[in-house]
């Protein structure tokens, strides 16, 4: 008859409850003859054999059960580092999704700050010189950098790495028109 865990622990109440029946169900299997009364010396031998064979069963179940808990434990830590490495990069994005939104910094007006306005658009970008605020359409790009339109126009002429290059000819050419 197979053993199933959930009927084991009854299994093992009926071995121990009725410990003379099993003792005579194991002197017949082993004599054959089943015709004889067990001795004292058969009973005791089998009887020894039960609470050996209990006990055994018994730390091995202790056993079974010992790893059963370290490896739900394991499971457990396994899960915290996970956690930990996820709440770690919600630190370092978190931030960056909080930030409030910066408004473009450029005034529109008259050369008078009172009536000046602001862009107030969101920004996308820093000019390169100044620091200020950008938004898309207020930027000037250049050599790869973002501008105001007051620092592009400086950077234009004074450090822009693309300016046109004059070569002899142009010159001459611009001389000729001096010239007349």
């Amino acid at each position: 008859m197979p053993l199933f865990r959930r009927f084991l622990p009854k299994h093992i109440a009926l071995v121990l409850e009725n410990s003379l029946g099993m003792v005579k169900k194991l002197w017949k299997k082993q004599d054959g003859q089943g015709t004889q009364s067990p001795t004292l010396e058969t009973y005791t031998e089998a009887a020894n054999r039960c609470i050996k064979s209990a006990t055994a069963f018994m730390e091995h179940a202790r056993l079974l059960a010992e790893a059963w808990r370290v490896y739900q434990l394991w499971q457990k830590e396994i899960e915290l580092v996970r956690l930990h490495k996820e709440i770690e990069a919600l630190k370092l994005v978190t931030p960056l999704l909080i930030e409030e939104r910066v408004a473009c910094q450029i005034e529109y007006g008259s050369s008078g700050k009172a009536d000046a306005m602001p862009c107030g658009k969101p920004a996308i970008a820093r000019c390169l010189d100044c620091g200020t605020s950008i938004c898309e359409e207020c930027r000037v790009e250049c050599c790869g950098d973002s501008f105001c339109g007051q620092c592009y126009d400086y950077h234009v002429e004074h450090s822009c790495l693309r300016k046109p290059v004059r070569n002899e000819a142009s010159q001459r050419h611009l001389l000729s028109d001096k010239a007349s």
